[in-house]
């Protein structure tokens, strides 16, 4: 390991500083905040605790999803559409669950129409719930 000093000497204070940013972001940021046992927020994310976030907002009122047993037709089959959705975005699972949950419109799933989703769980749910709803849309 490089000690500091050597760093400000070669790089100035800037780079020192910016290294020392790097090195705290990647051990969590040293804010005590998140998983206690080190794990990022998505791996702490509790997909049984998202499956009751599905049915408690009522997602299955117009979503089908068959590890939630719901069967509503007025949006999207998430066993159908969820994965082949996210390859036709271009984006990883994960992100394109929670920016659909957050603001559907961004990408419309073929056959429906924009506007149709609320557009009010990204201020309604909170960070984890969010993280484990998306873990548990992801995990079906």
């Amino acid at each position: 390991m490089v000690p500091a000093a050597s760093i400000r000497r070669r790089f100035g204070p800037s780079a020192a500083a910016a290294i020392a940013s790097l090195a705290l972001a990647a051990c969590g940021g040293g804010n005590g905040e998140g998983a206690p046992d080190g794990t990022s927020a998505d791996e702490a994310a509790d997909p049984a605790a998202g499956k009751r976030i599905y049915v408690d907002q009522g997602c299955g009122t117009c979503h089908a999803l068959e590890a939630a047993g719901s069967t509503g037709s007025v949006g999207p089959d998430l066993d159908a559409a969820l994965r082949r959705d996210a390859e036709r975005s271009g984006k990883p699972l994960d992100e394109f669950v929670r920016e659909s949950i957050v603001d559907p419109d961004v990408f419309v799933a073929p056959g429906f129409k924009a506007g149709v989703m609320p557009q009010t769980f990204g201020g309604e749910l909170s960070d984890q719930e969010l993280a484990d709803l998306v873990a548990f849309l992801t995990q079906s």
